[in-house]
């Protein structure tokens, strides 16, 4: 947390939940963080394009989960029990 901080002291947003899977954005002047949690069996949670905040891109920090772009904004997949955290960019592609 040290090394981020949006982490410790960014804007929260909440932006989508399905059953025990949740996401939520940490952003500061300098990054917008991606924090994605399940709490249940593995899932992909829709994250649409507005909740994005313009980013187009990502890059895993931490967890096993994945982000990946779709027609419509983007998706995280998450394995059981697990939580992932993402560097949101405004270029290249999600990884």
């Amino acid at each position: 947390r040290k090394r981020l901080p949006a982490l410790r002291r960014g804007r929260y947003r909440s932006v989508a939940a399905s059953g025990g899977a949740y996401a939520a954005i940490r952003a500061d002047d300098t990054e917008r963080l991606l924090i994605a949690v399940n709490t249940g069996d593995s899932c992909c949670l829709d994250l649409p394009r507005t909740a994005l905040d313009g980013a187009q891109a990502g890059s895993r920090l931490w967890g096993d989960g994945a982000l990946r772009a779709t027609k419509d904004g983007a998706e995280v997949f998450m394995p059981k029990r697990t939580g992932s955290l993402f560097r949101l960019e405004s270029s290249h592609a999600f990884s």
